[in-house]
């Protein structure tokens, strides 16, 4: 099976990977994103996480 989503913390890296329905990566760097934007993200990534 392969990883729907992959998760990089780390010194260097701070990424969401996510692959859609046809098997494209979406990246979502975190490091670039508001405060703000980052708690939508998480909100809306769990929302989807707990549906699954």
């Amino acid at each position: 099976m392969k990883n729907k989503v992959t998760i990089q913390f780390g010194a260097s890296k701070w990424n969401v990977i996510v692959n859609d329905g046809k098997g494209n990566p979406v990246v979502f760097d975190l490091y670039h994103m508001s405060k703000d934007q980052r708690r939508q993200f998480h909100r809306e990534f769990m929302k989807a996480y707990r549906a699954s």
